[in-house]
């Protein structure tokens, strides 16, 4: 009888195994017969502080809201700002500052509803031979740095004059150069110091032109650095699919919090195709020692006003704007409370835990 018993649990088993992954996979194919979403969404620059947009692309988040991504990378800042200005269906992600500043023109109604970083990603590199970064160190040097409305140059002020050294008066800032020439501009001998973000911070590091004196991270303070914004008329007239597509980026956050730099770089490679695997390791691990990437996309006001602080310091901030005219938190908040992650090791696991369970119960 107890052999008969085992056998009809080993089969019951089996045609588990078989029948469940049958069963989601034909209810996923219903969910997915109305036509998906297509929702075009405009990075600023390819950028590691983007990791969660790239992650859900990858793992098919969005294709799980029945969504589908449409990602162009900004050449200029310019088509940026035109298509912050223009592109009123689209998904703008980029920094913080770009909102406020465009936010201060009656032309625009963007809203913020999600951050994807806490932190200002950059660092502040110095020639080999710099020891570190002091007053008597920087007094009479150059910075080669990016245009004085982003939250990069607008951080490195901040720190600056807190070390009491005046921007521009003590310490040359170069802010004109494009990014795609400051890195051999510092090699050919311009500047003392330069700021990068990842993974070109690494690369220099790597190639020892340069060692990294500090992270504005640390220095910087929490910020929402880096966001995902719209206009208000997308939030009224397509709530659901804004909403979908937060969900996904969330997902992707606890994907991230979940899994080791290795899995995550071997996703996003394809992303970096002229970087090597290593280095990007390297560049990944950096900024999850610093938290640059949020653990929740919710932002909080406190946040907000340290941003507002920084912008308004280094003279950047000309008509401010209240926390609530800016944030719109329901769909971070609604992702929080309803998305949850379990990793593929821990579902299989569960899995066989609940089949050995019964196969036991049989056995007494």
């Amino acid at each position: 009888m107890r052999l008969h018993k085992r056998t009809l649990v080993i089969i019951a088993a089996f045609a588990i195994f078989i029948i469940t992954p049958a069963l989601y996979f034909y209810f996923n194919k219903l969910h997915k017969t109305a036509a998906a979403d297509t929702l075009p969404v405009i990075e600023d620059c390819r950028s590691l502080s983007g990791l969660p947009q790239y992650i859900a692309m990858k793992k098919g988040y969005f294709e799980e809201q029945n969504l589908k991504i449409e990602l162009k990378t900004a050449s200029t800042s310019q088509e940026l700002h035109e298509a912050v200005k223009t592109k009123k269906r689209s998904i703008v992600l980029c920094g913080s500052e770009t909102i406020v500043n465009y936010l201060s023109q009656d032309s625009c109604n963007m809203m913020v509803f999600a951050g994807l970083t806490d932190r200002e990603d950059s660092f502040l590199l110095g020639r080999p031979d710099v020891s570190e970064f002091t007053k008597e160190k920087v007094r009479g040097n150059s910075i080669i740095v990016s245009s004085p409305d982003s939250l990069q140059s607008m951080v490195l002020e901040n720190i600056l004059r807190e070390k009491k050294i005046w921007p521009n008066y003590e310490v040359n800032l170069m802010q004109n150069l494009p990014d795609n020439l400051k890195r051999g501009a510092f090699k050919s001998g311009t500047a003392t110091f330069i700021v990068l973000t990842e993974p070109e911070a690494t690369l220099l590091e790597t190639a020892r032109e340069a060692k990294t004196l500090l992270a504005f991270a640390a220095a910087g303070g929490e910020l929402p650095a880096v966001v995902l914004a719209c206009d208000k008329q997308l939030l009224l007239s397509k709530p659901q699919t804004v909403q979908k597509y937060t969900n996904a980026v969330y997902k992707a956050i606890l994907w991230i919090n979940c899994h080791n730099t290795g899995d995550i770089v071997a996703l996003i490679k394809e992303f970096y195709p002229n970087t090597d695997q290593k280095l990007l390791i390297s560049a990944v691990n950096r900024y999850k020692d610093l938290s640059i990437w949020t653990e929740t996309p919710v932002i909080t006001q406190k946040s907000y006003e340290n941003l507002l602080n920084i912008m308004e310091n280094s003279g950047e901030l000309t008509r401010p704007k209240k926390y609530n005219d800016v944030i719109d938190n329901r769909f971070a908040t609604e992702a929080v409370q309803s998305i949850t992650y379990t990793p593929e090791e821990e579902q299989k696991k569960g899995f066989f835990n609940t089949i050995f369970k019964h196969f036991n119960f049989w056995q007494r």
